[in-house]
């Protein structure tokens, strides 16, 4: 739900019609469906891949004349010129695909011809739909170099490193006859038993054998009845041998577990032979119903197919192309001198997604040269280094080529320089076209405004009337964080309780989505008083975390639950000196408390602070640096777990840890395990550089400033209020007039309390006497009471 991630059903033909599976893997729980659906969806899948390309298949081919530069090449990865003739294929396989339906990827003619096999494509040019809005020249050039194929698809060997093995690209294999009689009497039996359970029990007794048999109760009829024709077709699978908690569930591939290793992990236990015990049938269903009285309970082994499929990954390119996604996608590269010929250096980097730029700036991610031009210190080489960007070798461009990642761009460096590599990469690589879709518009930093001891969220379109509500020091804000690397999750959540600045109006805000992309909402509710907003805000935190609001200090992460963030709103860092009075001051004694009081620090931060947060660094706002040293903890036992070779559920369940406590920006694509030396010390960069990270708090200064260190502290805040205070004396006739102006002009509304004057000052500011000259003389002057802020006089 956070994440955007729901299911879109389909009937069987609409199904094909928008999307492409290339085997039965990618069809989740499909060994659960009756062996004759089975073979259905099988058969439909094969009939696509087998033959050549088909009068069916063309409606995703298309030829056309290019109608702007705009669109890129999914062969070489360079623009397409306006009016150049181009050739389409529907790309169903990219996430974005399969979420939004088929979309073009555009190719050169000649790489089209190049790439047609992986493209399926057989027919000649004369088929592709548009070929007869084409000029008679541009027809025979794409008749000239796109015949028909006198053979079906051509099979692949292994598959390529995207999509892995793929029953697309493979000989087809033999049936086994006996293997496919067994999986059909089997799915008989199990069909046998949900029709019956269907037909006679309500869905109240059907939940009542999951009782009886110790069985969770799962979500809707349908996957009850899944989980009752399994254990009585076979037993009742036992609970997780690792986790020793969690449920077994059929899946396409086996048993896998429900459950959870700890709050922050699911368990990822996987069986094809879970240890069974027989079904149990309460006595009174037998008495009711034949069928279960003439059922006889027994544990058997369930078949699963051979040779099944697995999944096939999504395409990952971050452009679209075809194969496996390239390390260079989008980053840029530019040449010295170098020994072999740049032309042939240029011909093994562009297929690799690399940008050959001709001159060094800040995206630049290397230039390659040599060490004689490093010495040199040739006009580039300066550059380079007044960017600190590396300097590699030729041998980078061999590693690359064989399959190296950009990350190990440091080891080729033959320049003493060169900044964090991995931060450029994930700043200047490529998006994928997913990411590209769901990226936040807007700029990469937001100023949030402190009132009391929080922000308001600026998404509420109350932060100008509202304030966060705080009794005490307990305020009523929450951002939380949800990571699951193993499916992909990367969730947040905001929970506020708004005050209104002026009457007594109150609000609770929310917001959801995914870290650092468009994915997600926002709701404002108003309540009808404070009682409601307290209730609904609490409900909604328990909810979300499992934890009661007022036990959140003793806070136990629960599973597949959120995770509360600590963040600071710029008291960490904001000027703490407490200023008192004292003997070397040169002021009256009374006059150094008012100053004091005046400009208390405390006091004035919450009132109002202003401060900027970069969302590039910190996507949910800035942590505070106990949860960033609970982070280096996480690092601290990866490490060890590296050294000491910790389990994959290990690795899962501290990269969760760390995911959740320092939230990441991974666009739409799975947050990466961190069980990688050189990944954790990218981490530990990362986090050294978050505790650096200052919040610019805007307090207002004076054009005095310079002269704090000559002056007393109480004496120093004086002078920048530029103006005159003296203590009036408690026998001055003023004194006694202004005593009798508070107590007979205390309002009638009022009278539940009494004013007790402490100290009265005579006020004289700088400039005052001038501004009031020209007024001196109007009639009918009076007294203004007023009262204000003292954030306003400072």
């Amino acid at each position: 739900m956070f994440d955007g991630k729901t299911p879109n059903w389909y009937h069987f033909m609409c199904f094909f019609a928008k999307q492409r599976p290339k085997s039965v893997g990618d069809i989740d729980k499909f060994g659960t469906l009756r062996y004759e659906d089975q073979k259905r969806i099988q058969e439909k899948i094969e009939s696509k891949l087998a033959t050549g390309t088909t009068e069916e298949d063309l409606k995703d081919f298309s030829t056309e004349y290019a109608k702007s530069g705009k669109s890129t090449c999914k062969g070489c990865n360079e623009k397409i010129a306006k009016g150049e003739v181009r050739i389409s294929k529907n790309d169903y396989d990219s996430g974005y695909a399969k979420m939004r339906g088929a979309i073009p990827m555009w190719f050169h003619v000649d790489c089209f011809v190049q790439k047609r096999d992986d493209l399926d494509y057989t027919l000649g040019a004369e088929s592709l739909p548009g070929f007869m809005t084409l000029g008679v020249d541009d027809q025979k050039m794409l008749k000239e170099k796109l015949k028909k194929l006198d053979r079906k698809r051509k099979p692949k060997e292994g598959g390529d490193a995207v999509d892995g093995p793929s029953s697309a690209k493979q000989p087809k294999k033999e049936v086994d006859v006996e293997e496919e009689k067994a999986l059909k009497k089997q799915s008989d039996r199990v069909f046998k038993f949900r029709g019956d359970l269907q037909k006679n029990l309500s869905k109240k007794e059907l939940q009542e054998l999951l009782e009886f048999n110790s069985l969770d109760i799962p979500p809707g009829e349908s996957r009850i009845l899944d989980l009752l024709s399994d254990c009585m077709a076979f037993g009742v699978p036992s609970r997780c041998p690792e986790c020793k908690e969690g449920q077994l569930k059929l899946k396409t591939h086996g048993y896998t577990c429900t459950g959870n290793i700890s709050g922050w992990t699911s368990c990822t236990y996987v069986t094809l032979e879970p240890t069974r015990v027989p079904f149990k049938i309460p006595q009174e269903f037998k008495e009711t119903y034949p069928f279960l009285n003439n059922y006889k309970s027994v544990t058997k082994k369930r078949i699963f197919p051979k040779n099944l499929p697995k999944p096939s990954e999504p395409s990952t390119s971050a452009n679209g192309s075809i194969g496996k996604p390239r390390p260079l996608d989008g980053l840029e590269i530019v040449f010295g001198k170098t020994v072999t010929p740049v032309e042939e250096l240029k011909k093994k980097l562009t297929p690799l997604g690399a940008k050959i730029a001709p001159k060094v700036t800040e995206k630049t991610l290397c230039l390659i040269s040599t060490a004689e031009e490093v010495k040199k210190k040739s006009k580039r080489v300066k550059e380079a280094e007044a960017l600190n960007v590396h300097v590699v070798s030729e041998d980078f461009v061999d590693s690359l080529a064989s399959g190296g990642d950009a990350a190990t761009v440091d080891k080729f460096k033959i320049a003493p320089w060169g900044g964090d590599a991995g931060s450029k990469i994930e700043k200047y690589k490529s998006k994928s076209q997913m990411d590209r879709m769901f990226v936040k518009s807007g700029p990469s930093t937001m100023k949030l405004t402190v009132k009391g001891l929080a922000a308001v969220e600026p998404d509420s379109g109350l932060a100008d009337i509202a304030h966060v509500y705080t009794k005490g020091d307990e305020i009523y804000s929450s951002v939380l964080g949800l990571v699951d690397v193993n499916r992909g999750t990367n969730s947040y959540y905001k929970l506020q309780l708004l005050e209104s600045d002026g009457k007594n109006r109150y609000w609770v805000f929310r917001a959801w989505g995914r870290v650092g992309t468009s994915v997600g909402g926002n709701k404002v509710e108003e309540m009808d008083s404070l009682h409601e907003a307290k209730t609904h805000f609490k409900s909604l935190f328990e909810e979300k975390t499992g934890n009661i609001w007022e036990d959140r200090k003793n806070f136990v992460k629960q599973p597949n639950r959120f995770y509360p963030l600590e963040l600071d709103y710029g008291q960490e860092s904001a000027d703490k000196k407490q200023l008192k009075p004292s003997k070397d001051s040169k002021l009256h004694m009374a006059i150094q408390e008012l100053i004091c009081m005046i400009f208390d620090m405390n006091n004035f931060e919450k009132t109002m602070l202003e401060f900027e947060i970069d969302l590039t660094k910190m996507p949910l706002g800035k942590l505070s640096k106990r949860q960033i040293q609970k982070a280096y903890s996480v690092l601290t036992e990866l490490t060890e777990l590296i050294k000491n070779g910790g389990s994959d559920n290990q690795f899962t369940d501290a990269s969760n840890r760390f995911y959740t406590l320092i939230p990441h920006d991974f666009g739409m694509s799975k947050p990466t395990i961190l069980k990688d030396d050189k990944l954790i010390e990218q981490k530990v960069n990362m986090l050294s550089s978050l505790l650096e990270i200052e919040v610019a708090v805007n307090l207002l200064k004076s054009e005095g400033e310079t002269e704090e260190d000559k002056l007393h502290p109480v004496d120093f805040h004086y002078s920048q209020l530029k103006t005159d205070i003296q203590v009036l004396d408690r026998s001055h006739d003023e004194f006694s007039l202004l005593s009798k102006f508070v107590e007979t002009t205390h309002a009638e509304t009022h009278r539940s309390y009494k004013l007790e004057i402490l100290e009265l000052f005579k006020v004289v500011r700088d400039g005052e006497a001038k501004r009031y000259k020209p007024f001196r003389k109007l009639p009918n002057r009076k007294l203004l009471w007023h009262g204000s802020r003292l954030a306003n006089f400072a």
